[in-house]
């Protein structure tokens, strides 16, 4: 205390009497450390820990009176407490059985051979969980409460939160969370009680081998007012944490066996320069980022990762991610296997990381699910990848495979045989290496992108059944060109159309056209469907048992169409129709710049019908048991027309003075010369 005017001594003092200056004051509200160690063979019980007086304000605890005189002392008051850290360490089993209150410090609790688990309130038999899932609170449940101590109201409700695993009983005064552990029921104080078991802190620590938190009820998190809480958590058998009222920063998680992380906000890489290395290392991983309901939610509210700072990943076994927004993922070792992953309102982003060696795939089975309903879904996978279960976007689908090329001269092979749905398009991408890529469902009309770039590549479109029924509305495929010309023709690319499945009352119709499009070589419509293709050396296509009708109206240079037309009487017809004379269509085949090949198949009455009745100039061509090369079309081996298994074949000539050599046929051929000077030659 610093009395100025002391009494008798005014004669001694100056007028006015002055104190200046500018200090800091300040109240300390929190305690620097609290450390508890258990050395004893007992299990540690935590009651309630509160390292510092919220209430405390400096303006209440520090006064400075200014009367009687001018008083120039201007304190800077302080009531904002430094952190705490508190430790707790124990050998066996630590409880929490009440608050652990430190919102601005680290807390740390360390379990040497044992589990971290919320201390109970009632334990109960699981024969009650039948009752609880049907709304209803059974006696047993009552009488249980009862010998622990807790009166439950006669009109006490309860609600299912998870089905046979978690509920929430409210009675008048009090609210309870009723867990499954093994075959007995766990009976918690709920988080809006003034004492919950639960740990508040702005950074927690937490290391047991035993376990941390139980399977249906974890270590109950407080974010405090910052709004988010720093996680460093390892447990050889479980790590269970449970966020409330903000977001979870990961540090570094890791146990053998499940993860699971629940946050009422986002769950987010404490370090998004990635300079901490992996965040989450699970046998099994689920993660939960509870949907925000309000009107202003949006798709970067309660994400899971960034979609520019994935939550990095090393799972061994399957994983699960449910979000509000956002959901980003990057799985750093080895391959990724979905069980269920959904974003209400933002994108998912999973990523395998590619490695110089194989096994970085990605994996989903028949019995799983990613689904963003009103954003995208993005897969970039560093080797393979198996769909067989649900793809579903709202927006659109991406797949990326093997684009970094890090194992060198292994390419990836994609499956696609689950149902894929999308709302504006598919866009599905690999590296330079050969690639495989099978497309055997489609469940949305949208338009679908497959390019290969460089490699041996395949693509094989067509069911299970043997069906084009992926063929839903226009296919964009590229297979990519080699790096110079010489390695461009010792690469064989193909792809391969499967509608051979088609019975004898499911007829179709083909055309092969020019391309729409300058960066595609050549169009197929099937039934009405476009198929653009560039780059590919050999295009076949399989048809089934109707009476099926191929017009070829066009080829592209350096690409070999195949076309079987299966059992049926089929009919197919060759050359691009340029004027019409009265009734009369003319036809050139000066558009054929590749081969085709037509396979007549075991129809009883197979034709295929060959005009060049446009040509008014004259060519030479020469027809040979099962091909025809000349007339304006590519020479040499890559140009001309094959065929085979037809019961009628028929040339028709132009007004030109043509000139044909035969040298045998394989089926009775007609051949019309047209008019003019023609020359027709048997060899």
């Amino acid at each position: 205390t610093l009395t100025v005017n002391e009494t008798g001594r005014d004669g001694e003092m100056t007028d006015p009497r002055v104190i200046t200056g500018t200090p800091t004051l300040v109240y300390q509200s929190a305690y620097d450390e609290v450390t508890i160690r258990n050395e004893t063979n007992k299990d540690l019980f935590l009651g309630r820990i509160d390292v510092g007086n919220e209430a405390a304000t400096a303006s209440d605890l520090i006064q400075i009176p200014v009367a009687p005189n001018t008083n120039t002392l201007a304190p800077v008051s302080d009531t904002t407490p430094t952190g705490s850290i508190i430790r707790i360490e124990s050998t066996g089993l630590i409880g929490l059985a009440g608050l652990i209150d430190n919102p601005l410090g680290t807390t740390s609790i360390v379990s040497e051979t044992g589990a971290l688990v919320a201390a109970a309130n009632v334990v109960m038999s699981d024969d009650s969980a039948g009752d609880l899932d049907a709304g209803t609170i059974p006696q047993a449940v009552f009488t249980a409460f009862d010998n622990s101590g807790i009166t439950l109201d006669a009109t006490a409700t309860v609600n299912t939160v998870d089905l046979d695993q978690r509920w929430t009983i409210k009675s008048s005064d009090a609210e309870y969370t009723v867990a499954r552990e093994g075959s007995s029921l766990i009976a918690y104080r709920s988080l809006s009680s003034s004492n919950p078991f639960a740990i508040g802190s702005a950074e927690v620590s937490l290391s047991a081998p035993g376990g941390i938190g139980y399977e249906n009820y974890g270590i109950q998190l407080l974010a405090p007012s910052s709004g988010s809480v720093l996680i460093d958590a390892s447990s050889t058998a479980r790590v269970i944490l449970e966020i409330n009222g903000g977001d979870a920063l990961i540090s570094n998680v890791g146990s053998a066996g499940l993860v699971k992380l629940i946050a009422d906000g986002s769950i987010l890489d404490a370090d998004e320069s990635d300079s901490d290395g992996i965040d989450i290392i699970a046998g099994t991983l689920l993660l939960q980022a509870t949907q925000d309901t309000s009107e202003t939610a949006s798709a970067t509210d309660r994400t899971i990762g960034r979609l520019d700072a994935p939550l990095e990943i090393a799972v061994s076994d399957t994983f699960s991610a449910t979000a509000g927004g956002h959901i980003a993922l990057n799985e750093t070792a080895g391959s990724l296997t979905p069980q269920s992953v959904l974003s209400s309102l933002g994108d998912i982003q999973l990523t395998v990381s590619d490695t110089d060696n194989v096994g970085q795939d990605l994996i989903l089975s028949d019995t799983s699910s990613v689904i963003a309903v009103a954003g995208s879904i993005t897969l970039n996978v560093g080797d393979n990848v198996t769909s067989s279960g649900l793809l579903r976007a709202g927006d659109s689908i991406h797949v990326n495979a093997d684009t970094e090329g890090l194992d060198v001269g292994t390419g990836s092979e994609l499956e696609f045989t689950g149902q894929l749905e999308a709302g504006t398009e598919i866009n599905i991408t690999t590296g330079s290496d050969g690639d495989t890529i099978d497309f055997r469902r489609l469940d949305s009309v949208v338009t679908v992108t497959i390019a290969t770039h460089a490699g041996q590549d395949e693509i094989n479109i067509g069911s299970t059944d043997e069906l084009l029924t992926p063929l839903r509305s226009s296919f964009l495929l590229d297979t990519g060109e080699e790096s110079d010309a010489v390695a461009d023709a010792l690469v064989i690319d193909q792809i391969n159309l499967n509608d051979s499945g088609k019975t004898a009352s499911q007829p179709q119709s083909v055309l092969s056209l020019p391309s729409p499009r300058g960066a595609y070589d050549a169009a197929l419509m099937i039934d009405g469907r476009t198929l653009l293709y560039a780059n590919a050396e050999n295009v076949n296509l399989d048809l089934g048992a109707g009476q099926d009708t191929v017009e070829a109206r066009y080829s592209a240079a350096d690409t070999e169409l195949t076309i079987n037309l299966g059992a049926g009487s089929d009919s197919v017809e060759v050359g691009q129709q340029t004027v019409t004379v009265g009734e009369t269509s003319q036809k050139t085949l000066s558009q054929l710049f590749g081969k085709v090949n037509f396979e007549g198949g075991d129809g009883a009455n197979d034709e295929l019908v060959i005009e060049n009745t446009a040509d008014n100039v004259g060519g030479s061509g020469l027809l040979s048991q099962s091909n025809l090369t000349g007339f304006g079309m590519a020479d040499g081996v890559s140009g001309g027309i094959g065929f085979g298994a037809f019961e009628s074949v028929s040339l028709a000539l132009g007004s030109g003075n043509d000139s044909l050599q035969v040298s045998g046929t394989s089926s009775p051929i007609g051949v019309d010369l047209g008019d003019g000077d023609d020359l027709l030659q048997i060899v």
